[in-house]
């Protein structure tokens, strides 16, 4: 199994660091992803009691600790999930205190070959441009990251906002026992879903980056994940009390 480490070396180095210089990611420069990958500075800690919001509703929420390179690498393989769809990989972290132990990534495209009456679009290209993170909920405040932006600045498209899902590795919890011990996760949504997220973590990854802490919350807080989501809070460094 490969490291998360040895992967997109090269793209890497290439990657703008300095605010507003960009670069063009595309199937070319961001390869196919090998089927399995290790990621031994990669720690994700599930709240399986959620998040509630008074007694109206609970989203299940996945905490994320990983170093800045570790984030810049883990955008880029989103990014190849965008431009290689409907094929899966797994990650598996493997940082000791980890509560979850996979990760199944999966951008779905709709087959050109049966369009079922839609326009279909087949991702070519994302030009990534630096931007350091400087709101704790960015992918409300960054209009640009998704289309379409309505009523207080929420997101009018709710299939351009990530979708992360905790589940068990039967892909369904019956029993109590199973929902208190799922640990996968399964993500992240469509093409502009997960180059919304992709990018969101190389710009974490970014050294001007001086916030700790980034959330992505549901449709009844500081909505910024897809509906039916979990809500997702990513961590710079591993040392946290939650």
């Amino acid at each position: 199994m490969q490291d998360l480490e040895e992967i997109y070396e090269g793209l890497l180095a290439q990657l703008p660091v300095e605010a507003e210089s960009a670069i063009t990611l595309n199937a070319k420069n961001c390869p196919v992803a090998p089927d399995e990958i290790s990621a031994r500075n990669l720690k994700l800690i599930p709240w399986r009691l959620g998040h509630s919001y008074g007694d109206s509703a609970r989203y299940d929420v996945i905490n994320f600790f990983a170093d800045k390179p570790t984030y810049r690498r883990l955008g880029l393989l989103l990014f190849s999930s965008v431009f290689h769809p409907n094929r899966q990989f797994a990650i598996y972290p493997t940082h000791q205190e980890s509560g979850i132990f996979r990760i199944r990534v999966e951008c779905r495209v709709d087959d050109p070959l049966n369009p079922c009456s839609q326009l279909v679009t087949i991702p070519v290209a994302y030009g990534y441009c630096a931007s350091p993170v400087g709101a704790r909920h960015p992918l409300v405040a960054d209009e640009w990251r998704v289309r379409g932006v309505g009523w207080g600045g929420r997101a009018a498209l709710a299939d351009d906002l990530p979708f992360l899902e905790l589940t068990n590795e039967s892909g369904g919890c019956v029993t109590e026992e199973q929902y208190q011990s799922r640990s996968v996760v399964v993500g992240f949504g469509s093409a502009h879903a997960t180059a919304a997220l992709a990018a969101l973590m190389l710009d974490i990854g970014l050294p001007q980056t001086e916030l700790s802490e980034f959330s992505l919350e549901g449709p009844s807080g500081n909505w910024s994940v897809a509906i039916g989501s979990a809500e997702a809070r990513f961590w710079i460094g591993y040392d946290y009390v939650l």
